[in-house]
């Protein structure tokens, strides 16, 4: 191991979960909202939480020393290794290598992890965004974790998360595809269901 201390995802998490949630119940009851738009703040409130712990952490804790990269040990010239900044680079190699290959599946992860936000636009707000918003926020959002990263990185001394263009490009790929669905269960339901049961609207 590189470091001996860290913040977990999982501490982080155990941490952070309540503080949101109990937060999202003070703002929906000072609102007004309803028992729906109160769930599905909830809901958005956990999977914020827990995306910051997965692109954030495990954060190592001081101090910061790397054998090895302390004394010069690095790769190719700036922002190597600190950041990949060619787009379609590394969502390239993991197409070519595969799904035998972990990179292949790093990258479906990637667009997963977006989903939830695209069909959360969606439905928190389904009158107020359109696929351009959701590109925008996913797009805004992303650039915010992987800046992050990148910080964090040149604080420690040593990029323990490498901030990525393809991760961008695929998380936002991920927020687009989560509002397409949404979109399309929303019509569907909107056919189907009596209104009295389309709860989300």
């Amino acid at each position: 191991m590189i470091f001996s201390n860290v913040i977990s995802s999982s501490g982080f998490i155990v941490v952070a979960l309540p503080i949101a949630l109990v937060g999202v119940v003070l703002v929906g009851l000072r609102r007004g909202d309803g028992r729906w738009p109160m769930v599905g703040w909830l809901a958005a409130a956990a999977y914020g939480v827990v995306l910051t712990g997965l692109v954030l952490f495990p954060f190592p804790l001081p101090p910061w020393s790397i054998p090895g990269f302390d004394a010069g040990l690095n790769v190719g010239p700036w922002p190597s290794p600190w950041a990949n900044v060619v787009p379609l680079d590394t969502i390239g190699q993991a197409l070519r290598l595969g799904p035998d290959w972990p990179q292949f599946w790093l990258l479906v992860g990637n667009i997963a992890a977006f989903v939830p936000l695209g069909v959360f636009l969606g439905a928190l707000r389904p009158g107020r965004h359109s696929w351009r918003r959701a590109f925008l926020t996913g797009l805004v959002i992303s650039v915010v974790i992987e800046l992050s990263q990148l910080s964090l990185s040149l604080l420690v001394g040593f990029p323990y998360r490498v901030a990525d263009a393809d991760d961008v490009i695929s998380n936002v790929g991920g927020t687009l595809v989560g509002y397409g669905a949404f979109r399309i269960a929303d019509i569907a339901g909107r056919a189907i269901l009596p209104a009295r049961l389309v709860f989300w609207s």
